[in-house]
């Protein structure tokens, strides 16, 4: 049986009069130290990226036309030819020049009170809407080892500074297994991207900007440090209590009176939007570091990236593995250290996301178990490059533990069976993807829907009992002026039920149903691979596609009666037969035509 994914793409030499990928390093001028998170940017334009941990940056530039500017805070900014960077691979920044006289005019005054709400005042007023890519990365260590290595690109939509949603491009997952468990961060990026810069939540700590000046007054200290001519540079500490509130650092420019950057930590955090993924744990001696950098886009601050690290204390209870006579349970405690990056770039030129409906709070690993691995995305978006500890912890995580989806082979059900602790599932799975060598069936992989209709009578009208539904996931990718597709029929569990009695038919019933919808999929796919399509055709030809497997499912429906009209089961069954070479008549028996 041939593969259900047909994926044609060009060479990648057929671009390379346009782009070429420069990658460089960023250090000091002086002491030649790696400057991490530095920002990246295409002169002219909303393009750019940041160095990673290491200093080390890549994009894509035309040799020909593009000036890479570089800049950092406490440092002069550069402009640099992009036919430089390839040939020399460095690029050295200055420290701006200390003014300590800045120090003297303000410590004592109302000044810098006065200065951060009028700062505050500005980002509640500029709410814009604006879109971004996103990416977003993590690793996770405990015991000297790496456990987890998450990277995730996303759509991000924002008020201004504020991140309201982030949804979902394309992720992949490493884990490795420790005392006989996975650890997963279910919800960090969530955790970090809500942290509001302009507006208090009582599930975090305040800092300064979050409060009017009067509240900034009784609940912070605030101090004037040495800056530049551009920036003002302020630190800042609780009042009162420490685990309760943020210590950190504020840089301000000077002249239009926007944050530039806030660097906020914590020790031994008195609340923190941390949970245990089980009621049983416990998570305690919280420790957060968030550093933020904002950038000015036509007088809106927006987010520029958030690096951040936090430890904690986690304390597991479980059953102990492999025993079956000693009920003790096992308690293991753990220190755990997470590191972090989300890096906000390409403003107003969002992805092509993933034609699929789910629920967007579901947590990143849900998420990137529903939208499959793509190779060929990540080949060709590599906005944060991994730093060398990052490569030893993934070629630990290779050797010692599982690339999950690293790859086209792992994901929906497979993925998440898979993810286990102590030998026990973690998720439910709730979509099945179409393949012609598994089949769905009504009581294990197709009930989910909806808890009430477990309790309805025969009283209740036929439609009320049982709904069917499939979507058609189709992954939509742009390289230049070109788009290349993937796609996939799955089942949809979370909308599907079926609450009526299953009878001899009822299986061949339900995949006929499915195969018939993979139909309409592989007819789309094999017009998109037949010529180069518009976004707008692409989404065109999607939208036809649905109202075909509308139109044919109506019509199976109608006649089939749910598989106890058993002359058409056998006509709808023999095109199944003739499109995919499957006979789910052989496979779940009913009678004899």
């Amino acid at each position: 049986m041939k593969t259900i994914i047909i994926f044609v793409f060009l060479s990648a030499s057929y671009f390379s009069f346009s782009q070429t990928t420069i990658i460089g390093t960023v250090k000091d001028s002086q002491s030649k130290a790696r400057l991490p998170y530095c920002n990246i940017a295409l002169k002219n334009s909303k393009k750019g990226t940041i160095t990673n941990e290491d200093g080390v940056f890549s994009i894509a530039v035309n040799l020909n036309r593009d000036t890479v500017l570089v800049s950092y805070v406490g440092y002069a900014s550069q402009v640099i030819p992009a036919e430089q960077i390839l040939r020399s691979g460095m690029v050295l920044l200055s420290k701006k020049e200390v003014l300590l006289r800045e120090v003297t005019v303000h410590a004592t005054s109302d000044y810098l009170y006065e200065l951060l709400d009028q700062c505050r005042k500005k980002m509640l007023e500029h709410q814009n809407a604006h879109v971004a890519k996103v990416y977003y990365g993590i690793e996770t260590r405990t015991k000297d080892q790496p456990v987890e290595l998450l990277e995730c690109y996303y759509n991000g939509y924002l008020r201004g500074p504020v991140i309201d949603k982030m949804l979902l491009k394309n992720g992949r997952v490493a884990l490795a297994e420790l005392d006989h468990f996975c650890f997963l961060t279910l919800h960090t990026s969530k955790a970090i991207i809500n942290m509001d810069p302009v507006r208090r939540d009582d599930a975090y700590p305040s800092m300064p900007m979050q409060l009017g000046k009067r509240g900034m007054h009784k609940t912070f200290v605030l101090e004037a440090v040495p800056g530049d001519a551009e920036l003002e540079h302020i630190r800042f500490h609780p009042v009162k209590d420490p685990e309760k509130d943020f210590s950190g650092e504020l840089w301000i420019d000077r002249k239009t009176g926007t944050l530039v950057k806030t660097d906020i930590t914590i020790k031994n955090a008195a609340k923190h939007p941390f949970l245990p993924l089980f009621p049983c744990d416990t998570i305690s001696n919280v420790d957060i570091s968030v550093s933020r950098t904002y950038r000015q886009e036509e007088g809106v601050t927006l987010p520029d990236h958030i690096s951040f690290n936090y430890h904690v204390t986690y304390k597991s209870i479980r059953n102990k593995p492999d025993s079956l006579h000693d009920n003790t349970p096992l308690i293991v405690k753990r220190e755990i250290s997470t590191t972090g990056i989300v890096s906000f770039y390409d403003y107003g030129d969002a992805f092509i996301l993933p034609y699929f409906t789910y629920d967007p709070d579901y947590d990143d690993y849900r998420k990137i178990s529903i939208i499959p691995f793509n190779e060929f995305f990540w080949d060709h978006n590599n906005t944060l490059l991994l730093t060398d500890n990052q490569k030893e912890s993934l070629g630990f995580l290779a050797r010692e533990g599982s690339m999950f989806t690293w790859d086209n082979r792992e994901y929906g059900k497979d993925f998440l069976i898979n993810l286990k602790t102590n030998g026990k599932r973690i998720f439910q799975n709730y979509y099945t993807f179409w393949s012609p060598i598994r089949r769905i069936l009504p009581n294990r992989e197709f009930l989910a829907g909806n808890p009430n209709l477990a309790v309805m009578g025969k009283t209740e009208p036929l439609s009320s009992l049982y709904n069917l539904k499939a979507q058609v996931l189709l992954d939509v990718n742009r390289l230049n002026d070109s788009l290349y597709c993937m796609s996939y029929t799955v089942f949809d569990g979370k909308e599907s039920f079926y609450e009526l009695g299953e009878h001899p038919a009822t299986k061949a019933f339900l995949n006929i149903y499915f195969d018939l919808c993979e139909i309409e999929r592989q007819k789309m796919q094999a017009e998109l691979d037949s010529k180069s399509y518009t976004a707008t055709q692409i989404d065109s030809l999607y939208l036809i596609t649905i109202r075909r497997i509308s139109e044919e499912t109506k019509r199976y429906l109608s006649e089939v009666n749910l598989g106890k009209d058993e002359t058409a089961l056998f006509k709808w069954n023999k095109v199944v037969i003739s499109k995919l070479g499957i006979d789910n008549l052989a496979l779940f028996p009913v009678g004899k035509k």
